[in-house]
């Protein structure tokens, strides 16, 4: 036998397998995206600045400045024909239209960086990184000092300016005795040498900074500080996060979505026997599968067991009628050769076991009946009747069993309802004898509407039905210790009776307090 959760849960486990390597793959392609733009963004002004400098040497000395360059910063520019590159055609438009084209390898560690020159857009400036930050902060920072230099000083400031827009992080000039840098780091600057400074924000976010002191002057130019490349920034885990955690929840969703569907119809199927259903349909392998037999092979038995009961009660009762007839006949037949005076002094007790007779006949009819109503649900003959008119024919015909009872109708005169009128107003009947045999005076039917459904009340001011009793007094053979027992009349089947005939027509028959101080019996059915 399969065990569906077994499914359930190897299905999740490989979904959470899945789903990381799917993030983990997400992630690779994303940081490898943010960090080619990451580059692209600190590194456009730099270009800038090598491709105005190399279009302002003749072409015989471009490679010397070329050459130049890489010994004062170990940065390595070349100037390439662009077919003998190996680029896609997306690639080459992006030269074309003046875009940098950055291409990293082994997670940035090896980064290419091209620049198409827009004077001769055959040739292709390229350099190779393995350190971005520092490398680029130190070859920016010597382009600067060599654009500054080729202009006077009037215009410096003017001329850094302009160079700031063109960069993404900050340019400045500051005296050299305003730095916050070390002993070391000041002593090399003093010696006209670069200075590589490390540190950190609030936020602890690491960054780097470019000092290089400008020629024949006290002013240091700053470079930076160029943050760092943020692999995992907090953003990005909360998204991944997130949207994995929605992946597995929706997985989880329909792999459990089958059980949940099976489940429900199986309450539906469990919920139908004894009506029109006699057992739940039986599919698949698995738990439920075992489950669903178990609920048949369960319901075949009480089927069993009610049908046994039925039957033993129906052929019970028929049999019973026999004796009764010999009783009411041996009765009479005494009656006929008693002598007179002796009919008078034994006529009471002639009288009773005529009387007890009557009732077990009565009884005999009870059980007949209800056992015919519990038997299977009737095609109901559901059709609109004025329900004022009924319950005055009724009050007429029980009101001579003790006339002392005041009944009040309260309902519209004009009201009509679809049910069966048969069977509803046999329950009205059962109710409304049940409220004259315990009332001490009145008796009152109200109907109410509310939303899509009518409330007919039915209240006596006899002395009530306790709060423990109120669920087991619907039950067949139920009576109460009290005053209301069998001294009151009746055998404990009317009620039963009545709540028969309310589920057949989708109501539902509830006891409360009623207040004129006795029990209120309530029936609640769904307009059409």
């Amino acid at each position: 036998m399969q065990s569906i959760f077994l499914k359930i849960y190897g299905g999740v486990i490989i979904t959470v397998l899945i789903v990381g390597l799917l993030a983990n793959s997400a992630a690779l392609h994303l940081n490898r995206y943010r960090l080619e733009n990451y580059i692209q963004s600190i590194s456009s002004g730099t270009f800038y600045l090598i491709e105005e400098a190399v279009q302002r040497q003749q072409p015989e000395q471009r490679q010397h400045w070329l050459e130049v360059v890489e010994k004062l910063t170990d940065v390595s520019v070349d100037l390439l024909p662009l077919q003998h590159i190996s680029f896609t055609q997306g690639e080459r438009q992006r030269l074309a239209a003046g875009e940098l084209l950055v291409k990293t390898h082994d997670g940035g560690k090896n980064t290419h960086i091209y620049k198409a020159l827009s004077e001769q857009p055959d040739r292709v400036l390229h350099t190779r990184l393995f350190d971005i930050n520092e490398q680029l902060s130190r070859l920016s920072a010597l382009l600067i000092l060599n654009e500054l230099q080729r202009h006077p000083d009037r215009v410096v400031a003017e001329m850094l300016a302009d160079l700031n827009k063109r960069f993404n992080f900050h340019l400045a000039l500051w005296p050299m005795e305003g730095l916050q840098l070390s002993y070391a780091q000041l002593r090399l600057l003093q010696r006209h040498e670069m200075v590589i400074h490390l540190q950190e924000d609030e936020f602890a976010k690491p960054s780097i900074s470019a000092y290089a002191p400008m020629p024949e002057s006290d002013k240091v130019l700053q470079v930076g500080p160029v943050e760092f490349f943020e692999w995992a920034p907090v953003k990005q885990i909360y998204w991944m996060v997130f949207i994995s955690f929605a992946v597995i929840t929706f997985i989880c969703y329909l792999l459990i979505r089958p059980l949940q569907k099976r489940l429900n119809r199986l309450a539906d199927e469990v919920s139908d026997i004894g009506s029109d259903r006699v057992k739940v349909q039986v599919t698949g392998n698995d738990v439920l599968t075992h489950l669903a037999s178990n609920i048949n092979d369960m319901s075949e038995r009480i089927q069993h067991l009610l049908s046994t009961q039925k039957e033993l009660v129906q052929a019970v009762s028929h049999e019973l009628r026999t004796p009764i007839a010999r009783i009411n006949f041996h009765l009479a037949i005494l009656e006929e050769h008693l002598p007179e005076t002796e009919t008078k002094r034994v006529q009471k007790y002639i009288d009773g076991i005529y009387q007890d007779a009557d009732d077990l006949e009565h009884l005999v009819d009870e059980i007949l009946s209800y056992a015919m109503l519990e038997r299977a649900e009737p095609d109901l003959n559901i059709a609109s009747f004025n329900l004022h008119s009924e319950l005055h024919k009724l009050v007429a015909e029980i009101t001579p069993m003790r006339q002392q009872i005041q009944f009040t109708i309260d309902v519209p005169v004009e009201l009509r309802i679809s049910a069966d009128a048969h069977y509803f107003m046999r329950a009205c009947k059962n109710l409304l004898v049940n409220a004259q045999r315990h009332a001490h005076s009145q008796v009152q039917a109200s109907l109410l509407s509310h939303g899509n459904s009518y409330h007919l009340v039915i209240d006596d001011d006899g002395p009530g039905i306790p709060e423990q009793h109120r669920e087991t007094v619907l039950q067949p053979f139920m009576r109460l210790d009290a005053s209301r027992n069998r001294a009151s009349g009746g055998y404990g089947l009317g009620l039963a009776i009545v709540f028969q005939i309310m589920r057949w027509h989708h109501g539902t028959v509830t006891v409360e307090d009623a207040p004129l101080g006795g029990c209120r019996f309530s029936l609640r059915w769904p307009k059409p």
